[in-house]
C-alpha cells in the first residue's frame, strides 16, 4: 500500500450521466475499485458536486451548533430514528477512549421526505432546506459510485449494488447525513480523548466533505496513520464495514480518526465536516455471496459467518458507540 491516498477523476461521468460511455464507466469503475481495494479511501475530483452547496450546509450547521445549548437539546438524537443532535462527548466511536470531543446532528435518509420530522429551523432557518438539497445531490453521486463498483468488481449484474440500495431516503434504509462540529479546544481534554476516535464506518461507503482545517488521518496496512490532507474541490470516499463483508475482504474498510491539532491557532479554531453514510436496504443480508462474470478464488476468505442484515449490524455498532 502506498502512503498517498489515490485520486480518481470523475469528469467523464459527472458532466452528464447519460452521455458517459460504457468505456468511461468501466474505466472509472476499475480505477475506483483498485483504489478502494488497496487503500479503502480515495479522493474524487471533478465530481460536479456543488461546492457552494457544501459551504451553505456548513454555514447552516454552524448556525445550529453555535446556538443555545438548551434549545439544541430539544432536538436530541432519537435512537430509534437516528435523527437529532449529539452533544460534546456523548458518542465514543472508539469505546476504548473517552467521548469524542465533537458535536453532531444525524439526519436519517427518510427524513428527506417525512413531513412529521421536526427540524431545528427555529435555530438555523435554512437547515432543513439546505440539508435536503445536499442529500439529493449526494444520492445522485452515490448511485454512480455504486454502479462503478459493480462494474469494477466484475459482477454479473452491473446494477447489483444499485438494486440493494434502492430505498435510500425512504423507510427501511439507514443511509444518513451527518454534519459534524468540532468546538475550539479551550478546556483540558480527558486522558486519551481526541476529536474523533479510531474507527471504521459501518455502512457500504461514505462521502466525506472536509474543511481546510484538517486533522483526519487514515490507517495504512502497516498500521500507521497518515494525513488525509484536505484538497480543494474534492470529495473523499471510503469503504465501510458492510462492503468489506459483502466482498469477502476485497474492498477495505479502513480505520480513521481526527486528532487534536498541534498548532495553537488550529486548536482554537472550529473544525467542520459533513459525512453522507451510505447503507444498503435494512433487510439486505450482507453475507450473501456475490456473483462474478469470471470465477473468483475466495478459498482463503471467511465464508462461514452467521447471516446478518445490514440493519442488525448497524444496531450492534450503535449499542457500543452511544
Amino acid at each position: 500500500m502506498e502512503d498517498t491516498i489515490p485520486m480518481v477523476d470523475f469528469k467523464q461521468l459527472m458532466t452528464s450521466d447519460e452521455s458517459a460511455s460504457k468505456k468511461d464507466v468501466t474505466e472509472m469503475g476499475k480505477q475506483l475499485t483498485k483504489a478502494l481495494s488497496e487503500f479503502g479511501f480515495a479522493y474524487l475530483k471533478n465530481t460536479g458536486f456543488s461546492m457552494s452547496l457544501v459551504e451553505n450546509a456548513k454555514e447552516a450547521s454552524k448556525t445550529f451548533f453555535e446556538g443555545d445549548e438548551t434549545e439544541k437539546k430539544v432536538f436530541a438524537r432519537d435512537p430509534l430514528l437516528n435523527f437529532g443532535y449529539c452533544e460534546t462527548g456523548l458518542e465514543s466511536v472508539n469505546p476504548e477512549r473517552p467521548g469524542d470531543f465533537k458535536q453532531s446532528f444525524n439526519i436519517s435518509g427518510f427524513a428527506h421526505s417525512d413531513s412529521d420530522i421536526k427540524w431545528p429551523d427555529n435555530i438555523s432557518p435554512k437547515f432543513s432546506t439546505v440539508m435536503k438539497l445536499f442529500m439529493t445531490e449526494a444520492k445522485k453521486m452515490t448511485s454512480i459510485i455504486l454502479h462503478g463498483l459493480s462494474i469494477g468488481l466484475g459482477l454479473k449484474d452491473e446494477h447489483f449494488f444499485d438494486k440493494h440500495h434502492s430505498l435510500i431516503h425512504h423507510k427501511d434504509n439507514s443511509t444518513t447525513l451527518r454534519t459534524l462540529y468540532y468546538p475550539p479546544l479551550t478546556v483540558p481534554l480527558k486522558p486519551g480523548q481526541i476529536r474523533l476516535g479510531e474507527h471504521s464506518d459501518y455502512g457500504s461507503l461514505t462521502l466525506l466533505f472536509q474543511d481546510e482545517i484538517g486533522g483526519l488521518q487514515v490507517e495504512n496496512l502497516s498500521g500507521e496513520y497518515i494525513d488525509a490532507t484536505p484538497i480543494k474541490d474534492t470529495v473523499l470516499v471510503n469503504i465501510g464495514d458492510l462492503l468489506q463483508f459483502w466482498t469477502r475482504g476485497k474492498m477495505k474498510s479502513t480505520k480513521h480518526r481526527v486528532l487534536v491539532p498541534q498548532e495553537e491557532t488550529k486548536r482554537k479554531t472550529i473544525r467542520q465536516s459533513i459525512a453522507y453514510f451510505v447503507h444498503p436496504n435494512d433487510d439486505v443480508l450482507i453475507n450473501m455471496p456475490l456473483e462474478y462474470k469470471e470465477p473468483k478464488n475466495d478459498e482463503s476468505l471467511d465464508k462461514e459467518r452467521e447471516p446478518i442484515t445490514a440493519y442488525e449490524y448497524l444496531l450492534q455498532k450503535f449499542s457500543k458507540s452511544y
